[in-house]
């Protein structure tokens, strides 16, 4: 039951259409490249995620390790990859909303300036002699 539950689950986050404001916030922020990066990972996440819960199903249920040891090593190791590939996934887009909330703060600060009409100290273009 709860195998059918987390398959139709995926699918339906599969089918999410694209959060045109999303888009426009990683667009303004000057990283769309990152965006479409990070929508193929939390696709490739969720396509490994899936392949766990069956493989665990199957594995647990069908794989006899008395009878096949070899390959009951081989079935959890190949399985154990796919945890610690899906715990990368999670570190690099845990690294990208770091990257996020960091444009988001230097975007906050930008239209602070702008309201108070004063010149954004921390452009490049402007130099550092402006403090």
């Amino acid at each position: 039951m709860g195998l059918a539950v987390s398959g139709a689950y995926f699918v339906g986050l599969l089918r999410r259409k694209e959060n045109p404001a999303e888009r426009a916030l990683w667009t303004k922020l000057d990283l769309p490249e990152l965006y479409e990066q990070r929508r193929r990972r939390r696709t490739l996440g969720m396509t490994i995620m899936a392949l766990i819960s069956v493989a665990f199903f199957l594995g647990a249920n069908f794989i006899n390790p008395q009878v096949r040891p070899r390959a009951a090593l081989a079935f959890w190791l190949v399985l154990l990859i796919l945890l610690v590939w899906l715990c990368g996934l999670a570190l690099v887009d845990l690294a990208d909303l770091r990257r996020l909330r960091g444009g988001l703060r230097g975007a906050a600060r930008r239209m602070f300036y702008e309201e108070m009409g004063r010149p954004y100290p921390f452009d490049g273009s402007q130099g550092d002699e402006q403090k």
